[in-house]
């Protein structure tokens, strides 16, 4: 049996020049800058936003699978994050318009102190509900279910909660677990992985100008549905 060796990864950066490497492409020089809501990669006087949280591969899983069962219908989920709850709105608009292929035109948000349960309508007539909770469980949490005209598609397992390791690693150290979405960055943790993932798929596609205008979109919509707590905010009135 033949033997490969892995070198563990520490970083982003060393996780994408090990990602370019392998796909053989060049890697330009580029900065991440933090942003309030998501962060933004900068490279030779391009711009564009980073969405890593759409390059996991149990969402991207979602949408190459939607065709298969007919029309897509309705969106339901749960997210429980350490971070502020309109960071989690904005990243579930996003995921919305990736699942459904379509615009968001109302948004009705129900907050109660860290937690929100948010009514997404989007242009295909298709529906998103899901519930929010900003607040730390240890790690973070979350299920999406879509539903379409000849069956469902989930990211979880029917009967888990948390997510589930491909490898689970016990030694006199402590626990380590590695996960089998991208073996080459064994060592970076699932979001780091997807923000390599995000970071090479920014840099090597054509569609900056589509993601800045829908970061600047969204953005609006998230600072006024959470601004109108109760209230639905349509598309054309209100954004």
């Amino acid at each position: 049996m033949n033997k490969i060796t892995i070198n563990k990864i520490t970083t982003v950066a060393d996780g994408v020049i090990r990602f370019f490497e392998e796909k053989k492409e060049r890697l330009p020089l580029y900065e991440i800058v933090d942003g309030p809501r998501y962060k933004t990669i900068v490279w030779e006087g391009k711009s564009a936003p980073l969405f890593s949280f759409c390059e996991h591969p149990k969402i991207i899983n979602l949408t190459s699978k939607r065709e298969l069962l007919g029309s897509p219908c309705a969106l339901s989920a749960y997210s429980v994050d350490n971070a502020s709850l309109d960071t989690l709105l904005f990243r579930e608009l996003v995921i919305a318009e990736m699942c459904f292929d379509s615009e968001v035109v109302k948004v009705t948000v129900f907050k109660n102190g860290p937690s929100a349960i948010v009514l997404i309508k989007l242009a295909c007539d298709g529906t998103y509900s899901v519930v929010l909770h900003a607040a730390s469980f240890g790690e973070k949490l979350f299920k999406h279910e879509f539903f379409n005209t000849e069956g469902m598609i989930s990211n979880r397992a029917v009967d888990t909660v948390i997510p589930q390791q491909a490898l689970n690693i016990y030694t006199k150290d402590g626990y380590e677990y590695v996960t089998d979405s991208h073996y080459i960055l064994y060592g970076l943790t699932p979001d780091e992985i997807n923000e390599v993932v995000a970071i090479y798929a920014t840099l090597t596609k054509d569609d900056i100008e589509i993601r800045k205008a829908q970061a600047e979109r969204l953005d609006k919509i998230v600072d006024v549905a959470l601004a109108k707590s109760g209230e639905s905010v349509l598309k054309g009135r209100d954004f």
